[in-house]
């Protein structure tokens, strides 16, 4: 059973199953603020509020010292009252609203520069490397995002299994690779109208081998299964989704929203990405799998709208890392009227920091490129044998097939035989056969002495 959504379990004893619900103004208390606009003390505080999108309980702590007649309660009622005001009704059905702040405006501009920004990525990655770039963020999308629903595996050993094609050992190494796989079509998929047949394609790809029920698989959930949220740790129904009647209204606005038809008011590429992936959680149109699907649709709507840096970045490397926040953000949104503010706060700060942790990495990787300089001078190796090389020497017991170079450099079966094939001709590496088809390569003998004389040389 998923947990706040997207989650199969939650092991942070410190996230409570449920949070404050904000408070019903009284009679009295709407009529001060119908009487009493705003003032400037007032727009400040809301302007201030808004810049975060604050919770009651955030109104409520930070606020306590307000000076009569303000209160925490009414400068909420004004907080709530702007912010409904101004609201995209996004679904009148399910009362899903957005306020869109001017933070989260500047944001949207600051992001459509980066996300689509060509130069950005060359300045970053070398053309040779593009390929490679794009195969680790692959996979670590995949291995991320299935942790974060609970995979139990490691990065290292669910990196050795996608690159050296190893058959998984369980549902949790299962879960990884199906993702892997999910997002390599989905980028094959990227200019595709979706359909209900799409989607259900999808999560069939997402999930199979990994459902008690094989039947489960890429269908949508009935009024038959019984499906809701609960707590891990007191097992507290935190969320029902929707009855399965209304996944035909529910598919509507979905497909309305992947396909970019027109909405009665405008809604920013990124904001319906967000939206996309929201709505996947809160209607849960499948028994199980839901969080794999929606975050994978996150990415796929985003190539789709032309955010090429998307192929790059592990929005699922952020979200592992605070985990609760995400939930909490779910949260916020079902408690307080199915106000979308906060998942979209929360999902436009993980994509600026996903570009931070990308830019971080292609620097510190243009840094280890250049420590490559001087075995330019062991002459003959073209630039994946002095990667390759650089490989064997963070690593005295490394073992490389045909395969892992093909996945790590993102080549072609014949060129990864020949880049190491030629550094076996050189001395540098040894060849083992594991089989009769299988080929391993090892540091060999004179390694060091080769590379030494070639550096010296």
């Amino acid at each position: 059973m998923e947990f706040f959504y997207l989650c199969d379990k939650v092991n942070d004893p410190k996230m409570s199953a449920q949070i404050e619900a904000p408070p019903a103004l009284t009679a009295k208390e709407i009529q001060y603020i119908l009487r009493h606009p705003a003032d400037a003390q007032i727009e400040a505080l809301l302007r201030e509020s808004n810049a975060r999108y604050a919770y009651w309980t955030d109104i409520k702590y930070r606020h306590k010292a307000l000076e009569e007649p303000l209160t925490p309660r009414l400068l909420w009622g004004y907080l709530k009252s702007q912010r409904r005001a101004a609201s995209i009704a996004i679904s009148p059905r399910y009362g899903l609203r957005l306020f869109v702040t001017a933070q989260m405006q500047g944001e949207l501009y600051e992001l459509d520069q980066l996300l689509q920004a060509d130069r950005f990525v060359a300045e970053l990655i070398p053309p040779a490397h593009k390929r490679r770039y794009l195969m680790s963020a692959l996979m670590e999308e995949a291995i991320r995002s299935s942790q974060i629903e609970g995979a139990a595996t490691t990065r290292r050993v669910a990196k050795e299994m996608l690159r050296k094609n190893i058959t998984p050992r369980d549902r949790s190494q299962r879960m990884i690779l199906n993702n892997y796989r999910t997002m390599a079509l989905l980028q094959e998929q990227r200019n595709a109208e979706m359909t209900e047949e799409l989607l259900l394609q999808i999560h069939r790809s997402m999930v199979r081998g990994t459902l008690v029920h094989s039947a489960d698989e890429g269908r949508f959930r009935t009024a038959e299964d019984e499906v809701y949220v609960e707590h891990q740790l007191t097992h507290e129904v935190v969320h029902t989704p929707p009855p399965a009647t209304e996944l035909a209204d529910f598919m509507q606005l979905f497909l309305s929203l992947c396909n970019d038809r027109e909405q009665p008011t405008f809604i920013h590429p990124i904001l319906r990405g967000i939206i996309i992936h929201f709505l996947i959680g809160y209607m849960h149109p499948f028994v199980d799998g839901n969080g794999r699907t929606a975050r994978a649709l996150f990415y796929w709507y985003m190539l789709r709208s032309g955010y090429s840096l998307l192929e790059y970045l592990s929005i699922s490397q952020i979200i592992y890392k605070g985990k609760s926040q995400y939930e909490e953000a779910y949260l916020k949104v079902e408690t307080d009227d199915l106000d979308l503010g906060y998942f979209v706060q929360y999902h436009l700060r993980v994509l600026r920091l996903s570009i931070e942790s990308f830019k971080n990495y292609a620097e510190q990787k243009l840094k280890e490129q250049e420590c490559l300089t001087p075995i330019l001078r062991v002459g003959g190796l073209n630039e994946r044998q002095m990667q390759i090389l650089r490989l064997y020497q963070e690593s005295e017991s490394l073992v490389l097939t045909g395969r892992e170079v093909e996945q790590r450099f993102g080549v072609s079966q014949p060129t990864a035989k020949s880049d190491l094939k030629g550094l076996v001709e050189r001395g540098f590496l040894d060849e083992i056969a594991y089989n009769k088809v299988k080929r391993g390569y090892l540091k060999s003998s004179r390694f060091d002495e080769l590379l030494e004389e070639g550096l010296s040389g």
